[in-house]
């Protein structure tokens, strides 16, 4: 599982639902959560550190780098498991 939330989304942003994915869900508590965004001044850590982000996307998306991220989910569960 991976979680790839953008950070502005209507009604409910990426934070706020990163927010509730940490603290409320009752799935895997170990969730990778990305945040995606356009931003170029990034003033998202206090939430990246509070809430156990585990990193950035910044669009457009270098898909390398999703490939990457998505990889590295892939093998974290499969040890998990």
């Amino acid at each position: 599982c991976l979680a790839l939330v953008d950070i502005n989304m209507p009604r409910l942003d990426g934070i706020g639902l990163s927010e509730f994915i940490r603290r409320q869900w009752s799935g895997p508590r170990d969730l990778p959560i990305y945040l995606v965004t356009a931003d170029v001044i990034l003033d998202h850590d206090y939430a990246i550190k509070d809430l156990a982000i585990d990193g950035l996307v910044s669009k457009p998306i270098d898909f390398a780098v999703l490939f990457e991220i998505i990889d590295t989910a892939m093998v974290a569960a499969e040890e998990a498991a």
